[in-house]
């Protein structure tokens, strides 16, 4: 009782209200889902960063590059690479890590994506440093 009437004259004298302060549960839970989606994207979008560096490296085809993106994606627990700006993001820094240039860059950009103008943007961005 006495706990409560210091803390009713603490709020008083300092102006402060707990219900201005406080956080929502649900707040608090939207922020965390929010970092740990965004902590998702980052890490797949890293994993494929660093597959398309060993990719290029190597020399592997299409068919190859396709089928380890969705591994890649199903252990990150994404089920529509395709259509994700992650993926091409990563894969545009993969491009970038791996030292691809000028005409080859663009044969990358149009094989990897199938000529798919929105995905062959997405590349482009990450291999010039922006992110999604």
């Amino acid at each position: 009782m006495l706990a409560g009437v210091v803390l009713a004259a603490l709020t008083a004298a300092t102006g402060c209200s707990f219900v201005d302060s406080a956080i929502s549960p649900s707040q608090s839970v939207s922020a965390s889902s929010a970092s740990l989606a965004g902590d998702r994207d980052e890490d797949f979008r890293r994993a494929v960063r660093d597959y398309t560096v060993e990719h290029v490296r190597a020399g592997g085809g299409y068919d190859a590059f396709e089928r380890s993106l969705d591994d890649i994606a199903r252990r990150h627990g994404i089920s529509d690479w395709e259509n994700d700006a992650n993926t091409w993001v990563g894969v545009g820094q993969g491009l970038a890590r791996a030292g691809v240039t000028g005409e080859t860059l663009e044969s990358y950009k149009t094989s990897l994506t199938s000529s798919d103008p929105a995905r062959m943007r997405e590349v482009q961005r990450g291999y010039d440093g922006e992110r999604p």
